[in-house]
């Protein structure tokens, strides 16, 4: 009997040992082939997706890893009446003033130049971009028969209030002034550029003092003004007949009104001034008023807003 167990054991160890006893070289090499080739595999898949940005690896405050789309957010649109808004209110001027003087810009990824005929003098340029991306801005300044000075910079686009302000000069007695303005990474919609060109006082005041030199020296009333726009005054005179004088240094023309200060009163007269740089001349028109003062207004056309100074003086005919 112990005989017969003994050969039905042999025969079960036969069967079984090799299903469970540690394989030999061979084999373990096999199998580490076959995991490397598993291994080799998955990595190149991940490589894929990574570099098409599907996944991506993080390492957490706490050392861990996560996995996340790492498409940067699409900028913000925005409708050209906001970014028109956006703009005026960064730098504090009246969006239509802007518009006059071509110093508002949509901006995308071609560049945009606006061309500026300006009076000799010192400018102050102050400069903001509302939205993302950047802008490259490039500043020429030319003088007939002269090479052009030129600065370049870049300005970021934001949308919290940020106004970077530089001075320019502007060669006597006029000159030209180029602003160039590119979009670095925008697209139409993404952002907007403004500027403002703002004669110094000094300045604004020479060009007023140019204009009343061309007035007549007798006068019993006069007032002057840099057109920045739209400009009246109510001044004391008789009821007798008057002489009103005006003179306009600068670019464009004005339309002088004269009339009662009682704005019941209709009648009125008015004269068309051209504003000229060299040899201005005096312009007269005759009023007599109905009572002891009369209206004046100053109305400059577009072209001259901001680019020119005028004089008006009044007295009594004969």
């Amino acid at each position: 009997m112990t005989d017969r167990f003994e050969e039905l054991f042999a025969d079960l160890r036969a069967e079984t040992l090799p299903t469970v006893r540690p394989p030999g070289a061979a084999t373990l090499r096999r199998a580490a082939r076959r995991r490397q080739a598993a291994l080799s595999s998955i990595s190149a898949v991940v490589a894929v997706l990574m570099i098409a940005g599907l996944i991506g690896i993080v390492v957490r405050p706490g050392g861990g890893q996560s996995s996340f789309n790492q498409e940067a957010p699409e900028p913000e649109h925005y409708s050209q009446a906001v970014l028109a808004e956006k703009v005026a209110g960064f730098l504090n001027a009246g969006e239509e003033a802007m518009r006059s003087g071509k110093t508002f810009t949509y901006i995308g990824p071609e560049m945009v130049t606006s061309r500026h005929e300006l009076l000799g003098g010192t400018y102050e340029m102050p400069v903001t971009c509302f939205g993302s991306g950047d802008v490259a801005v490039a500043v020429h300044t030319t003088a007939v028969g002269k090479s052009p000075i030129s600065t370049t910079y870049d300005h970021p686009c934001v949308t919290q209030k940020l106004t970077t302000e530089t001075l320019l000069t502007v060669p006597q007695p006029s000159g030209m002034v180029s602003v160039e303005v590119t979009g670095v990474g925008v697209e139409p919609g993404e952002a907007a550029f403004g500027y403002l060109l703002q004669l110094s006082q000094d300045d604004r005041i020479r060009y007023q003092k140019a204009a009343e030199s061309v007035l007549p020296k007798q006068w019993h009333t006069m007032q002057s003004t840099f057109l920045d726009g739209a400009d009246g005054a109510q001044l004391p005179v008789r009821p007798v007949e008057q002489v009103i004088t005006v003179a306009c240094v600068g670019f464009g023309s004005l339309t002088l009104t004269v009339g009662p200060v009682d704005e019941n009163e209709t009648f009125a007269d008015r004269i068309d001034v051209p504003c000229t740089l060299t040899s201005p001349a005096k312009w007269e028109l005759r009023y007599t008023p109905p009572g002891k003062s009369l209206r004046t207004t100053i109305t400059p056309d577009r072209t001259a807003i901001g680019r020119s100074a005028a004089a008006v003086s009044i007295a009594e005919a004969g």
